[in-house]
């Protein structure tokens, strides 16, 4: 895995978070699989990936509809082997409480139009494939990362942690366990007025 080969993790986003190689960047295997691998991978650098060998051929047929065709190499999950790096995984009480202190700083990776619909007051919004290209805008320090679920804030915070912040959390459950929660949502003003519509 030389020659500035990116590592492409395509385990699901639970797994990865509970342990996985640093630097190696968790875009799961799915429906949305070509999707998010458009948006967050490079088309000008060789990449490997972990897939277990019955979904080769699936990720393989998913990163060539899309032109990325430079898989220089392939690796099963057995090969994710420590020392491993885990990605907290943050309940929405214990968020708001952090949150409320000021102690971590909460970045929102929904669309504009699932934010314009509600988002925790103070929030930062970055869309998922803005995050490596906006990270140096989330200030120092801990960081929570939410979507509407945890599975697009759980891949956020690889990229970022491949950025190498490691002082990096998902909001567990994402929004929706925030409701269930019966936690606030305010519809104010943005909390980062330069983003682009």
């Amino acid at each position: 895995m030389r020659g500035g080969a990116l590592v492409v993790d395509t385990r699901p986003t639970a797994d990865f978070a509970r342990g996985h190689v640093r630097g190696t960047l968790n875009v799961p295997l799915g429906g949305s699989f070509p999707t998010y691998a458009g948006t967050l991978l490079p088309f000008d650098r060789p990449l490997h990936l972990i897939v277990g060998p019955a979904r080769l051929e699936e990720a393989l047929a998913g990163l060539y509809s899309i032109g990325l065709d430079a898989v220089a190499g392939w690796a099963g999950p057995e090969a994710v082997r420590g020392p491993l790096d885990t990605t907290p995984q943050l309940p929405p009480r214990e968020a708001a409480g952090q949150a409320a202190s000021g102690t971590v700083t909460v970045v929102d990776v929904r669309r504009r139009t699932e934010w314009d619909e509600g988002h925790l007051a103070g929030a930062l919004h970055i869309p998922l494939g803005e995050v490596a290209a906006r990270a140096g805008e989330i200030p120092a320090g801990p960081v929570v990362l939410h979507c509407e679920g945890g599975g697009r804030s759980a891949i956020a915070a690889s990229v970022l942690r491949k950025l190498g912040r490691h002082d990096v959390a998902n909001l567990q459950g994402g929004l929706s366990a925030w409701k269930k929660a019966g936690l606030p949502l305010a519809q104010d003003a943005l909390a980062d007025a330069g983003e682009s519509p």
